[in-house]
């Protein structure tokens, strides 16, 4: 900043010019409260990061002109031998600095493994920061020295093998994996509206002795809770442009009364009875199931979908030659919107 003086408008020293000078790889994180020079970032979903156990958030972004020479150990002595000295940064670079916030959500749906958390600048990683992440709730001030010229100063979270970034300058996350976190849907409905599944049907069928008899077939369950994700245990991350959808079901069962004999149907297995489906688009069948959870690959911009019933199956005795049924099928509208 120039200043006009009485003696012509010479620029003013540098408070900072006879300080000694930081590593120009310089890179720390402090729980100070030290004074940035910048500005505080939205508090959107365009500036988090979903990452294990809630979300991260850089709340201010900016520069330091100096910093505390002991936040990385002793404190060395100013030029002047004076004690105790602040640090500058190292000739043609500035500390960028940012103070970060996470927050615990206990309803993440996200890994819970530890992630590694590093800066990067330039595209070059320059430091491991994986502390910065101490789970439930941590907050603290990023500092990184900078080149001057520098048009790249990013945040890198990676867990389970996907990395996130923010940009440190901004706060803005410039990764697009994990889209399904960001797009301001819902990641979960509980309770599932309209969520009974009832299906109830007769069939005809050949009992042993060669006569026509009538099967009544009975479909019942509910759907408790829907996911809907990028990542999920045992899933791992979804496809690019994909996320998952997964549908927890509660005592779903196919029952049978074939001319008073129970046991003459014998239904598929639950996943092949299950499909997603958008719109009028083709169904989509389970990709995994996990006890009473099945869990589908859905479009990442896939908001309103429908959980599909399709009873199936043989009717036949151990006597008589098995014929198979296909129900029409039954939706339990999911929508995430």
């Amino acid at each position: 900043m120039l200043l006009a003086g009485c003696g012509g408008g010479d620029a003013l020293p540098d408070p900072a010019a006879d300080l000694p000078a930081a590593d120009s790889e310089y890179l720390t994180v402090t729980n100070r409260q030290l004074p940035i020079d910048g500005e505080t970032v939205d508090v959107d979903l365009d500036h988090q990061l979903t990452i294990p156990s809630g979300t991260l958030t850089l709340r201010t972004v900016g520069t330091l002109a100096s910093v505390p020479a002991d936040l990385l150990g002793p404190a060395p002595s100013s030029p002047s031998g004076s004690g105790p000295s602040d640090l500058r940064p190292a000739d043609g670079h500035h500390f960028q600095a940012a103070a970060f916030l996470v927050e615990n959500d206990p309803d993440a749906a996200a890994p819970s493994s530890e992630p590694a958390v590093s800066v990067a600048v330039e595209g070059e990683t320059v430091g491991d920061l994986t502390d910065v992440y101490v789970g439930g709730r941590a907050e603290g001030i990023i500092i990184v020295s900078v080149a001057d010229d520098a048009e790249e100063v990013s945040l890198l979270v990676a867990f389970e093998g996907l990395t996130q970034s923010l940009d440190i300058r901004t706060g803005e996350r410039t990764s697009t994996g994990a889209a399904a976190y960001y797009d301001g849907a819902a990641n979960r409905i509980d309770p599932v509206d309209g969520n009974r599944i009832e299906v109830s049907a007769s069939v005809p069928y050949t009992d042993y002795n060669g006569a026509a008899e009538q099967c009544a077939i009975t479909t019942t369950g509910s759907v408790v809770t829907a996911y809907r994700v990028p990542w999920l245990t045992g899933s791992s991350w979804a496809p690019d442009g994909s996320t998952w959808v997964a549908v927890e079901l509660d005592s779903f069962e196919v029952g049978d009364q074939c001319s008073g004999v129970v046991g003459y149907f014998s239904p598929a297995d639950t996943e092949q009875m299950l499909s997603l489906v958008i719109g009028d688009g083709q169904p989509i069948p389970v990709t995994t199931a996990d006890g009473d959870v099945y869990v589908f690959e859905a479009p990442e911009d896939a908001i309103e979908v429908s959980l599909r019933v399709t009873v199936s199956g043989e009717v036949g005795g151990a006597q008589t030659s098995a014929a198979p049924v296909l129900l029409d099928p039954t939706e339990i509208a999911l929508s995430f919107a």
